[in-house]
């Protein structure tokens, strides 16, 4: 597990704490939650790769607080 890169330490979370919240967001109002293990569900590491990138890229994700940042 590379923890240099946005995967590998994600990936650390999710094995360590898959259950703690990582997302917090409203969807038409209603407050929800998205645990690490859900957020690695919705692959964030595939959509990263599947982009173009390599192992060693650097990927910067700006974003409004909200769910989609995870879908990349």
């Amino acid at each position: 597990m590379d923890l240099t890169n946005l995967v590998g330490m994600i990936e650390q979370t999710v094995r360590g704490h898959p259950s703690h919240v990582a997302q917090i967001y409203t969807v038409e109002g209603e407050w929800r939650h998205r645990t690490y293990r859900q957020l690695w569900q919705t692959h964030i590491a595939f959509a990263l790769i599947a982009g173009g990138t390599q192992i060693g890229d650097r990927v910067a994700i700006s974003s409004r607080t909200r769910p989609r940042m995870g879908y990349c």
